[in-house]
């Protein structure tokens, strides 16, 4: 889902508020923003590039949100008077690369144990998690790339490749 770098990028910009007693919904909703790639814009909402996809998921949580009884809107936003298209790139950019590199330790803790204590979920569940940072990987982070993931794809298939035996 590359959206690239471009000067015009158009934005989604969900704002909400929720009832303070609701807090395992509260939850629910940070879990999903996390799961979608958002990147926070202060106090006031979420961040994601504007397509049909990411529009979608804001209005799935905005319904849910408002089911929870509390408020949300969705807004489209051209630009932002005081953050950069460049900046704001940059901020998804070190959100994606603090995943990889989340990823990539907890890949090479995998690959350091005895073969025999591998749980064939605990794989999965790694490559489940690199291919949702990769869905919310936007403008294409140098933490996804060859140099940094290269290693770690190679030990997922290794490491797949040992537990299949």
């Amino acid at each position: 889902m590359d959206v690239r770098t471009k000067s015009s990028t158009a934005w989604l910009l969900l704002t909400f508020t929720l009832p303070t007693k609701r807090a395992s919904q509260r939850v629910e909703v940070w879990r999903k923003l996390q799961r979608y790639g958002t990147v926070p814009l202060g106090n006031s909402g979420y961040l994601l590039p504007s397509n049909p996809t990411n529009e979608e998921r804001f209005q799935w949580l905005a319904t849910a949100i408002r089911k929870y009884g509390g408020d949300a809107s969705i807004v489209h936003v051209r630009s932002i008077d005081n953050i950069s298209t460049p900046q704001l790139i940059g901020r998804f950019a070190e959100a994606r690369a603090r995943e990889y590199q989340e990823l990539i330790r907890e890949l090479q803790k995998f690959s350091s144990m005895p073969v025999q204590k591998r749980a064939v979920g605990r794989l999965s569940r790694l490559r489940s998690r690199f291919q949702e940072i990769v869905e919310v990987d936007f403008f294409v982070s140098p933490f996804g790339g060859p140099v940094y993931m290269g290693p770690a794809r190679g030990v997922l298939d290794e490491v797949g490749y040992e537990n299949r035996h």
